[in-house]
């Protein structure tokens, strides 16, 4: 079998440097001219009044917690799905607050707003959080007509839109992330959406400190202390300009792969709103066959996964069982999906499936 086609990759070009390439001379990789115009640009392309640089994705949302926690004091839930990577859960913890597990729409993997409505929602929910797996959009409008505040936690879901407007630019405040296998990268990083009434309390909480006076005026003042490379800042900065075709390249893959699958017996795909308009960071199907599917993948040279985030109720036996999530976690396919992808990779991975759903048929 020839190299295994890796499930997910970075995608990153030597032209992607060019930002940074100078910064030896400067001798200076802390928060300069890089970092001002990453935070100049992200609002004005992705629909928000402000953006505020953080470390990682998960201090971005850690950030955005913060500042929720400061307008509505007393509240500690916080509303998530059960099907969530850990970053997610560590950031809530992190801040003190109590995740509260949510079950999984049908056919989907993205939040149950029913069940959110009907069982979820109390006197102490802090917040709503979205987090669209797979880069597909959970019903974020449903979300907003609770009346609490709803974080877009678009780590996955750069790009994503609904009816044509970034998925960035709904709910209260926004998060993404640059990590290494992220939509955009920039090794690291990531960044708080908000609004103008949101954006110096957000920027205040992110400083590594306060001036001396403030200190001494009103004694010590706890912030998140973010430090943002240039080199980091700059990365991104270039990943930035790529955002229409990594989206068409990712489009197009997709849409080989649903062509192949269309005929499959027993493969059914996630449900989306109609106006959705997903990045497709992940593509993923349904099937009871998941892992023979991903075992058949394998012998063609093609990762699969049959896992693309974690069942919290798994490692929070307090928090009881989530129906769906309990049946729709076990048939779960990801399939590679990303521009590095080369066409030969990306014809091997539709000629897998096309012999493998065919199989299927012939033996139905």
């Amino acid at each position: 079998m020839s190299e295994v086609i890796r499930h997910s990759s970075s995608t990153v070009r030597s032209a992607d440097f060019r930002y940074v390439k100078n910064l030896a001379m400067q001798n200076y990789v802390g928060n300069g001219d890089l970092c001002k115009e990453l935070t100049r640009q992200l609002p004005k392309r992705l629909g928000r009044f402000g953006a505020v640089l953080t470390g990682s994705g998960e201090n971005a949302l850690m950030l955005a917690l913060q500042h929720l926690k400061s307008l509505h004091a007393g509240k500690c839930e916080v509303i998530v799905s059960a099907y969530v990577c850990p970053a997610v859960v560590n950031a809530i913890l992190g801040q003190g607050l109590q995740p509260v597990f949510a079950d999984v729409a049908a056919n989907s993997l993205n939040l149950d707003m029913g069940d959110v409505r009907e069982h979820r929602l109390t006197q102490q929910t802090l917040a709503v959080l979205c987090t669209h797996v797979g880069g597909l959009p959970d019903d974020i409008q449903a979300a907003m007509q609770f009346g609490i505040p709803v974080i877009s936690d678009c780590a996955q879901a750069l790009g994503t839109g609904i009816a044509g407007r970034s998925l960035l630019a709904f709910g209260d405040i926004a998060i993404i992330s640059f990590g290494p296998t992220k939509f955009l990268t920039g090794g690291l990083g990531g960044a708080v959406l908000c609004d103008k009434r949101d954006e110096g309390s957000v920027r205040r909480l992110a400083m590594p400190e306060l001036p001396v006076t403030e200190y001494q005026e009103q004694g010590f003042v706890q912030t998140l202390g973010q430090h943002v490379s240039e080199l980091n800042a700059g990365l991104a900065l270039a990943q930035l300009q790529h955002l229409q075709n990594f989206l068409l390249k990712r489009q197009r893959i997709a849409q080989k792969y649903s062509e192949a699958l269309c005929a499959a017996p027993g493969v059914t795909f996630p449900d989306m709103p109609d106006n959705a308009e997903p990045n497709w960071f992940r593509y993923y199907f349904f099937s009871d066959q998941a892992n023979e599917w991903q075992r058949r993948l394998l012998q063609y040279g093609v990762d699969a996964r049959t896992s693309i985030a974690h069942v919290m109720t798994d490692y929070f036996p307090n928090a009881g069982t989530r129906t769906e999530l309990s049946r729709q976690s076990r048939r779960v396919v990801s399939l590679p999906i990303y521009p590095a992808l080369k066409a030969a990779q990306v014809s091997c991975i539709v000629g897998a499936l096309q012999r493998i759903a065919n199989e299927y048929r012939g033996a139905a």
